[in-house]
């Protein structure tokens, strides 16, 4: 039915296939093949159950961003030009990695579809899954769910007034966490916009910056002015239950409003309002049994910004003032505070400097930006360079943070990070990537109930990857080896970690259908009382068949890891994936997964997990 309602919206369907099908013979190259399957190396679904000791945690459904209408790409924010410099993900042999999205655009750009007064834009997939498990342990999944995800945007009057609708609607919803389900419509006109449903405003980062709210606003930019304004819930009420213990939590009401004047990437001002309340009433009473308490936060920020584009440098400067009310419901006074941040950068085309100074008293607090805390001092600075024609690239970054630096914390902690890496191309058959990093923290002791705690970690990383044709078949090979330390010492007890990763992926593009894929990992820790080892391999293929058509993904990972002298797991995960691109910018997507685990414990049952799912993508 779909299928056939598109097809009475679209005029000129034949053109679009044929050129589609150009399209796609170009791009079934043996690279673009070995791009494609190197995709699948860790296969194994985020939904299937972990075991015992696994090193990463259950896939959870509230880490779903919410889609937002008329979203663009936006640049690196200034915020995080200067900040610590973070370990690389490496993924575990064990782990069961995200899930890749299967909706791949197609070799012709769509123009949407409809009638010039209202045409359709943007991408939608609906999928059904089953979900069924054997032997020990508990489900982890329902047995049926479905989901909906949409980013479509109708143009009206020949597409002169957009209105973006973007929604995620998903059967797997449960009362004891935040809603899954997101749904905004945006229309916009020139430099007018409306915005309601589910949507993430960001006025500043002291004031709104990563809340999700249920409700409203608006955007105005008339010349060089920017007016928004938002108001909605930020979080429903959850009650703990005897079946579910989780943490309890008020309802949250947000209402924020900015104003502004000049270019946001030149010399601009702009100041935002931020009024954030808990309705002491939302848990119907349980709450006097319960730690929490309803809160209420205002904040006040104003944000300078000045540009000399002559000699390539650009500052920031904001503050804000914050009023903290730790239980609303008492007269007891808010608590004040006060912060202050300074950034500077100077860039060009083959280099970049910036320097963060910031400063957050104690009694600052905000309810809009859950990354910042208050009662610390921050200072940092990185680089980036392009040299030898751009084929190599070096960047650095040196920070220190102290916490508790007006004494209002129990213990005052002290942390350094200095972080150096590079990647050297020097043609297009080799290249590579290194990385050094040093992060130290220091905490002293408090009246003698606290003992100071010292904590330093060093990390070095290589990544190098090649490639070559050899007898007619394209070969890629890409390999990371990466060595952390860590001593940790607390008093007089001291407890060092050390751990290596090393993964390599080698694909081959047997012809322009066939791609074969070899990939493998292991993972060893040592906690000086004892060991985890993790290793795993997965071979895999990916064939494209009918001219590009139809495209199957397939490949089994085979998992052992130990812990200590407690044996051996094992865990065997085959998947498959086939996506038919039965008409222009439409496909259906099948994917099946299955997983067997085998316990060192032979008293411990083993047990089965199957996942299967049908998905609808149309890209229009």
């Amino acid at each position: 039915m779909i299928h056939a309602l598109v097809s009475l919206w679209r005029p000129g369907a034949e053109a679009a296939s044929a050129a589609s099908r150009s399209g796609h013979e170009r791009g079934t190259s043996p690279a673009s093949q070995s791009r494609a399957a190197a995709g699948i190396e860790r296969v194994t679904d985020t939904r299937l159950a972990q075991a015992p000791g696994n090193p990463l945690e259950t896939a959870d459904s509230t880490s779903v961003s919410p889609l937002q209408p008329g979203a663009v790409e936006e640049k690196a924010s200034p915020d995080s030009a200067v900040s610590t410099p973070s370990v690389p993900e490496v993924v575990p042999a064990g782990a069961v990695p995200a899930e890749t999205p299967t909706a791949v655009s197609p070799a012709v750009q769509p123009t949407g579809v409809g009638p010039n007064w209202a045409r359709l834009h943007g991408a939608t997939s609906l999928t059904g899954e089953t979900y069924s498990r054997d032997g020990s342990g508990a489900p982890t999944r329902p047995d049926h769910s479905a989901r909906v995800v949409t980013g479509l945007t109708v143009g009206v009057v020949g597409d002169r007034i957009q209105v973006p609708v973007s929604a995620l609607v998903s059967g797997d919803q449960v009362r004891y966490r935040q809603n899954i389900n997101q749904l905004a419509i945006a229309p916009h006109w020139q430099w007018a916009g409306l915005t309601a449903g589910n949507l993430m405003p960001q006025f500043s980062s002291y004031t709104l910056a990563d809340a999700t709210l249920l409700g409203g606003g608006f955007e105005l930019n008339p010349s060089h002015w920017r007016l928004g304004f938002a108001s909605g819930r930020a979080r429903k009420a959850i009650t703990p239950t005897p079946e579910y213990p989780v943490s309890p939590q008020f309802a949250r009401n947000m209402t924020a409003g900015r104003i502004g004047y000049g270019d946001p990437g030149a010399n601009s001002v702009e100041i935002s309002v931020l009024r954030a309340t808990d309705d002491a009433g939302s848990l119907g009473g349980a709450e006097s049994t319960l730690a929490i308490t309803p809160e209420a936060n205002t904040v006040y920020s104003a944000k300078l910004q000045g540009a000399m584009p002559v000699r390539h440098l650009r500052a920031q400067l904001e503050t804000a003032l914050s009023k903290y009310d730790r239980d609303r419901r008492s007269n007891a006074s808010s608590l004040d505070g006060h912060a202050l941040g300074l950034q500077v950068f100077h860039e060009t085309g083959l280099s970049r400097l910036g320097v963060k100074a910031e400063y957050l008293n104690g009694g600052f607090k905000t309810l809009g930006n859950t990354g910042i805390t208050g009662d610390r001092l921050e200072l940092g600075a990185n680089a980036r360079v392009q040299m030898l024609k751009g084929k190599l690239s070096l960047d650095g970054i040196a920070g220190l943070q102290n916490e508790g630096v007006n004494t209002s914390a129990i213990a005052d902690t002290r942390r350094r990070s200095y972080g150096l890496n590079g990647s050297w191309q020097p043609g297009l058959q080799f290249g590579t990537d290194a990385q050094l990093s040093l992060y130290t923290s220091e905490s002293d002791g408090s009246d003698s109930l606290l003992q100071g705690t010292r904590n330093t970690t060093r990390m070095y990383a290589i990544s190098p990857h090649t490639t070559w044709n050899y007898a007619g078949i394209q070969h890629s090979v890409s390999c990371s080896a990466m060595l952390q330390k860590s001593k940790n010492v607390a008093g007089v007890t001291n407890n060092s970690t050390e751990s290596l990763t090393l993964f390599a992926n080698w694909a081959l593009g047997i012809s322009p259908p066939w791609t074969v894929t070899v990939s493998g990992n292991y993972s060893r820790t040592d906690f000086q009382v004892s060991v985890s080892e993790v290793s795993s391999v997965g071979p895999g293929f990916s064939w494209a068949a009918f001219r590009s058509r139809v495209l199957t993904n397939a490949q089994v990972q085979i998992v052992r890891s130990r812990n200590g002298n407690s044996g051996t797991d094992y865990d065997v995960a085959p998947r498959m994936e086939t996506r038919w691109e039965f008409a222009p910018h439409q496909a259906i997507v099948v994917r099946g997964n299955y997983r067997h685990f085998k316990y060192a414990n032979g008293v411990t049952p083993l047990f089965d997990e199957r996942t299967a799912s049908l998905e609808y993508v149309t890209n229009l």
